[in-house]
C-alpha cells in the first residue's frame, strides 16, 4: 500500500505541476493580450519557470518537517498545497490585470514549493522502508511516476482540445480536474504508515 500511495501521489502531483507548461500558450492569450504574442508567451513561460525557483526552498522546509516530525507530515500537506494552488489557477477570472497576474505567479510559486516536498519526501520514505536492493527498484518507479504525471497532463490536455470548446472556457478543465485527482491522492497518502524510527520519537 505504501508504494502504491507514493507512486500514484507522485504522478498526480507532477500532473498538476506540468499542465501549466502545457497550457502556457493559452494562458498567454488570456492573461497577456496587451502585448505581442511572442512577448506574452515569454511572460507565460517565465511564470512557469518560477515554480522551479521555489523548489530548493520547498525542499528545505519540507525536508526539515520530514526529518523532525515524520515523512507523512511532509508529503500529505504537499499534495494538499499542490491541489489547492492548481485549482485556484483554474478559477482565476480571465482578465488581464495586476490581480490575476499576481495570483497566477503566487499559485505557480506554491506549486513549485509543494512539488519539492513531494518528490524528495517520497524517495526518502521509500528508502527508509525497503531493503537496499528493493530501494533502487521502487525509487525508479517513483521517478517513472513523475514522468507518468507529465503524460497524464498531456493526455487530459489533448482530450480537452479535442472537445472543440472555446479556449476561454476549456483551459480551466485540466486545472479543475486536479481537485478530483488531488482528493484521490490525499486519501491514499492518509493511509501511509510513517517510518518507524520517526514515529517513535
Amino acid at each position: 500500500m505504501l508504494f502504491i500511495s507514493c507512486i500514484i501521489g507522485t504522478m498526480l502531483e507532477w500532473y498538476d505541476f506540468a499542465i501549466f507548461g502545457l497550457l502556457a500558450p493559452v494562458l498567454a492569450k488570456i492573461f497577456f493580450p496587451f502585448t505581442s504574442h511572442i512577448n506574452a508567451l515569454l511572460i507565460s513561460f517565465l511564470i512557469f519557470a518560477t515554480g522551479f525557483a521555489m523548489r530548493p526552498i520547498g525542499g528545505i522546509v519540507f525536508g526539515h518537517i520530514g526529518d523532525k516530525y515524520g515523512r507523512k507530515k511532509a508529503i500529505v500537506p504537499a499534495v494538499m498545497l499542490m491541489t489547492i494552488a492548481t485549482v485556484c489557477i483554474g478559477v482565476l477570472p480571465a482578465k488581464a490585470n495586476y490581480f490575476t497576474v499576481a495570483a497566477l505567479v503566487f499559485c505557480r510559486l506554491a506549486q513549485g514549493f509543494a512539488v519539492s516536498g513531494e518528490y524528495s519526501g517520497v524517495l526518502t520514505l521509500i528508502s527508509e522502508q525497503t531493503t537496499p536492493r528493493k530501494t533502487i527498484f521502487f525509487a525508479g518507479l517513483a521517478n517513472g511516476a513523475a514522468t507518468a504525471g507529465f503524460l497524464l497532463g498531456s493526455l487530459i490536455y489533448k482530450l480537452t482540445i479535442s472537445m472543440n470548446l472555446n479556449y476561454f472556457a476549456s483551459w480551466r478543465i485540466p486545472f479543475l480536474v486536479s481537485f478530483v485527482l488531488g482528493f484521490f491522492g490525499l486519501c491514499l497518502r492518509l493511509q501511509i504508515v510513517d517510518s518507524l524510527f520517526l514515529t517513535q520519537k
